[in-house]
């Protein structure tokens, strides 16, 4: 069992979020780093398009941690957050 999906076309990709399983998580979240719209894995998966989102801020925080170290402050920016974190 692999949690990397890179090696599927965008086609398979989207085909296999239609499979309802633990690794379905994984594939959304493949699916929006590849640039999948909500309203298509919403389309396919019946997934609220405010819990798409909520992946989506997931993935971008993957992406900014690639290049940067996590601080408070990274938190703030990728949420939104105000000055509750110290």
């Amino acid at each position: 069992m692999s949690y990397d999906f890179t090696d599927l076309s965008v086609e398979e990709l989207t085909e296999q979020l239609e499979i309802v399983d633990d690794m379905r998580m994984w594939r959304i979240a493949e699916a929006i780093r590849r640039g999948v719209s909500y309203e298509k894995i919403h389309e396919i998966t019946q997934i609220d398009e405010w819990f798409i989102d909520k992946f989506a801020i997931i993935v971008e925080m993957e992406n900014a941690l690639k290049s940067e170290e996590l601080t408070p402050e990274l938190l703030k920016k990728q949420n939104g957050w105000s000055s509750r974190i110290t």
